[in-house]
């Protein structure tokens, strides 16, 4: 892929700056929504394979999932230096551990996006890992 189709979407809530690579096309142009109060961008980014490179699109967060990041990041030792992975890591843990113990059916959907989206990334982050290690 030529270096003028591709671009470098940013997904990261803490100084340290994660980076997926996609093609120009694949991704929409909206805006991450913003944490009013430490104006931080929040992007998730969904990875498919595409040929031979991977497509991202970026998944703007809603301010209802917004929300509940916010309240569950105090749980994961508050926003010091947590990031986007670290944050769905920690919750996916507090979930499969049990200290989660939410009974409503928001709280069994909450926890399926959480391994929803950590999946997502953490695989891509594997592929992307396996594709450049050197062999």
């Amino acid at each position: 892929m030529s270096q003028s189709c591709m671009t470098i979407i940013t997904t990261s809530l803490s100084p340290t700056t994660h980076q997926i690579l996609a093609p120009v096309k694949s991704i929409p142009q909206t805006k991450p929504s913003l944490n009013a109060r430490k104006q931080k961008p929040f992007a998730a980014a969904r990875c498919v394979a595409s040929g031979s490179g991977y497509a991202a699109a970026v998944e703007p967060i809603t301010p209802e999932e917004e929300e509940e990041l916010t309240q569950r990041r105090s749980i994961c030792g508050g926003e010091a230096n947590r990031g986007m992975w670290e944050l769905l890591e920690c919750l996916e843990k507090e979930a499969i551990m049990g200290d989660d113990d939410g009974r409503d059916p928001k709280d069994y959907n909450r926890r399926a996006k959480i391994f929803d989206k950590s999946s997502k990334i953490f695989k891509n982050i594997k592929e992307e890992r396996d594709d450049h290690s050197p062999e």
